[in-house]
Parts: C-alpha cells; sequence; structure tokens
C-alpha cells in the first residue's frame, strides 16, 4: 500500500472464509501445494475413521449445499480437526489449507482476539499464499527448445487450477494490508481506538445498522429507505445511544440504567482485550510479530516440502519473496479479465452431493426424560470403545452422576473406562447427518417446488 491512502477496503472475512471453503468442494478445481493434495475426502475419512467425539463433525459440514454456511467453516477448521490431521503425513496439504481457514478466522471475526496476534494470524495467512503462488509459479514453467534455453511462464488459470481464486487472494493480501495501516494510524493518533474492532469491519454489522436506523422510524411508519442525509442523521443518535450503552454498562452505580442484553451476548466485554494495553504496542512489535508470521509459514513450506524449488530460485528469504511478489501482483492486476474474476462463481457451480447410501440414518428426536431409550445403548457402547481426547470439556460425559439422574443418561465405555453420556449428548454422537433448512430463500423455495 502506499503511504497516504484516500480510504481504506477491506473485504468481508466471512465472505473470503467462504469462498475458501466452496473451493475445497469444488468438482473443477485440484489444489495442491507441495507434494501434497488438498481434498475434502481428507476430512471425509475422519468422519468414518474416528469417533464423533473427536472432531465434532457430519457429513452435512463438509458436503453443505447452502453455499454462505459459515458455521461449518468453523467447525472443519476447529483444533481437533487440524489435531487430527496433522497425525498422518499424506494430509498435511488439507491441514496447512484449513489453517488457514482458522486464521481467517482468527484474524479478522474472533471477537477475543489481541491486536498483537490479530497481525501474525493475517500475515501468517499472507505469507503461506505468497509461498504457495511462487512455488506453483516456478513449479509450473516450461523449458522450450531452442537455441537459447529459454522458460514459459504459466498462465494464470494453471496456477489458478491448482490454487485459491486470485479474487480471495486479492482479498488476503489487501485485508492484512489494510489491518496494519489501521493500528500505524491508531497509534499514530490519527483513527480512534475504537478503529482496531476490525470484526465489525463485515456485512452483518453493517446490515444490523440498517436495521436499527429503520428501528428509529417508529412502528407506525411504512418507510423503509431514506436518504444519505436522514442516514447519517439516524447513525448520529444510534452513535449516542451506543455510547449511552457502553458508559452505564462499565459503571458500577447501582442507579445506572440498565439495558436489557441478549444471554448470548452478554460475554462480560470479551472483546475488551482489543483495545487494552495499546501503549505498549510499538513499530518493533509489529515487525516482530510479522516476522514471527514469515517463520511460521516457512516451517510449513518445509514441512510441504517446497524448501528446494523456493530456494533455487531465490524466494525462500523474506525480502527476496516480498519484492519478487510485489512485481508479479502488479503485473497480474493488468491481465486478469473479467472471466478471471468470475472463477470463483464457476468452480462453485458443481458442489458434491453426497451420496445418502454411504450416510447413517438420522435420528429425528429424543426426549431426555424417556425410559424406553435402551435400543440405542448398545450402539454408542459399540462406537465409543475409543478415543483419541482424553478430556471431554464442553460434552455431556460425565465419570459419575447422580442417582435422580441415571434415567437420562447412558453407561458406555470410553477406552476401557466407564462413563456416562447424556441422551441428547448420544443423539449428537449418532447423527452422520445434519438435515437443516437453508436459511438461503431461493433454496427453500426450489425445495418447495420439488416437493409439489
Amino acid at each position: 500500500m502506499r503511504q497516504k491512502q484516500l480510504f481504506l477496503c477491506f473485504q468481508d472475512s466471512i465472505h473470503v472464509a467462504t469462498k475458501l471453503r466452496n473451493l475445497l468442494l469444488s468438482n473443477t478445481a485440484s489444489l495442491k501445494i507441495g507434494s501434497f493434495p488438498i481434498s475434502i475426502k481428507d476430512i471425509e475419512n475422519l468422519i468414518e475413521n474416528y469417533s464423533k467425539i473427536d472432531h465434532n463433525l457430519v457429513y452435512s459440514d463438509i458436503y453443505v449445499k447452502d453455499k454462505q454456511n459459515y458455521a461449518s467453516c468453523t467447525k472443519i477448521s476447529s483444533d481437533n480437526v487440524l489435531h487430527l490431521l496433522n497425525q498422518d503425513k499424506e494430509t498435511y496439504g488439507t491441514h496447512c489449507y484449513l489453517t488457514i481457514l482458522q486464521f481467517i478466522t482468527n484474524a479478522y471475526i474472533d471477537k477475543s482476539t489481541n491486536i498483537l496476534k490479530r497481525i501474525f494470524y493475517s500475515w501468517s495467512i499472507v505469507f503461506i499464499c505468497r509461498f504457495w503462488f511462487t512455488w506453483l509459479r516456478f513449479k509450473l514453467m516450461k523449458q522450450t527448445k531452442t537455441t537459447m534455453q529459454q522458460t514459459t511462464r504459466p498462465s494464470i488459470r494453471e496456477i489458478e487450477h491448482h490454487f485459491i481464486t486470485f479474487p480471495a487472494f486479492y482479498s488476503i493480501e489487501l485485508n492484512a494490508h489494510a489491518l496494519t495501516f489501521i493500528l500505524l494510524l491508531v497509534l499514530n493518533k490519527k483513527l480512534p481506538v475504537e478503529s482496531l474492532k476490525i470484526f465489525l469491519f463485515s456485512s452483518q454489522p453493517c446490515e444490523n445498522m440498517f436495521r436499527c436506523a429503520r428501528a428509529l422510524t417508529g412502528p407506525l411508519s411504512s418507510m423503509t429507505n431514506f436518504t444519505v442525509q436522514e442516514f447519517l442523521s439516524k447513525n448520529r443518535k444510534i452513535s449516542i445511544l451506543n455510547e449511552i450503552k457502553t458508559l452505564e454498562g462499565c459503571s458500577l452505580d447501582l442507579d445506572a440504567i440498565k439495558f436489557p442484553v441478549h444471554h448470548k451476548h452478554n460475554q462480560n466485554h470479551a472483546s475488551s482485550s482489543v483495545l487494552t494495553n495499546l501503549d505498549e504496542i510499538t513499530m518493533d512489535k509489529i515487525e516482530e510479530h510479522i516476522y514471527e508470521a514469515y517463520q511460521f509459514a516457512r516451517s510449513f513450506m518445509e514441512k510441504l516440502q517446497m524448501t528446494p524449488i523456493l530456494k533455487k530460485n531465490h524466494v525462500l528469504e523474506l525480502n527476496d519473496l516480498c519484492s519478487n511478489m510485489h512485481d508479479h501482483l502488479e503485473e497480474m492486476i493488468f491481465i486478469t479479465d473479467d472471466a478471471t474474476l468470475d472463477a470463483d462463481d464457476s468452480l462453485n457451480e458443481n458442489i458434491n452431493v453426497l451420496n445418502e447410501e454411504t450416510t447413517n440414518p438420522c435420528l429425528s428426536s429424543l426426549d431426555s426424560n424417556s425410559e424406553s431409550d435402551g435400543e440405542y445403548d448398545s450402539d454408542v457402547d459399540e462406537e465409543c470403545t475409543t478415543s483419541a481426547k482424553d478430556g471431554f470439556n464442553g460434552m455431556r460425559i460425565y465419570s459419575a452422576i447422580a442417582d435422580k439422574d441415571k434415567k437420562k443418561f447412558f453407561k458406555i465405555t470410553i477406552n476401557g473406562i466407564e462413563k456416562f453420556m447424556h441422551k441428547q449428548t448420544a443423539v449428537w454422537y449418532l447423527t452422520k447427518k445434519k438435515n437443516q433448512l437453508s436459511s438461503d430463500r431461493l433454496v427453500r423455495v426450489q425445495k418447495t417446488n420439488q416437493q409439489k
């Protein structure tokens, strides 16, 4: 980025995450990083060969019909899934790809991430993608037999066939630079500290702002749209109201105004860590975290056996990689055509649909107080014999229960140790496919027409 910017652009991070997830499901792309392929089949093998307690996945998380389903992005890139993929050398490529997906959430969407950690996560994604793109470009170069040995550069489409789409790559670069630029402006007192709440730079908070603005028109008004001047006026009112909520929420005064807060949002200001200790952030610390991100990305390249080609072409070191990438980014901006910009949409046209014959039947409902559910006891006892996890935090699986609650639990054996699993947890465990109505209105209409 330039040293002076008229405005900063930020791509919706949720949209970037769903782009990467949809590309993983594409039939037309053949993703490959180093000597390792990237395939959704690796995650499917986890579901088939490991206990659900270890990965917390169902088939609907990997074969989604709703392309904007962000929840599946967080589930397939969870720590448990990455840990299982990292144990097998054959799945290193998929592990690296899902690490990128997880870091997008940590850098731009998670509210509790510290600002310096956001810098580390965002630049780790950038360096991994730069190494990946540079390795592919040199790997796909073709030697032409002429009097003078020449090389033919691979086309954009040749690289993109094994790489993420260039719109997604541009968005990753853009977001990392914009995040760093915003932090520098805050440190120089050019922007308020609230600008570091990067998780608000997405489509959902913007839509929420419009909903709040429409709510100020009153219940008897039928107006849903307004002019720019009216919208700015309403935003000033919303800003004042939010300031009052913030001040009153932090006040210990018994006479303070108490605003109703939804229980899901009442997390004692989990995002406050983003704005604390700002005085301790210096340019040296920012550079240190960016260099740590480069070292992290480089360790991935060594793990994926990509360093020989990178060393041979002198692009492994930080300065060499950045200068080389800068030149090629400028070239690609001019030669990328409209078809390439829309390539991610065409790649996502054919999403794999899982054959229902290969999935286990789902259990639709189970009463937690029912006494006649012993028929499922053998199934649970048979499947929960082994697990790679030592603890089961967040699951209703206990070593001992009270006598009054025995009707609500199954007795199972995990790793040779007797445990008690709640009946609702048993339903979750036995569910291999999650049938849920899509949030996409068009998909719901299509399903309704098919039923008729």
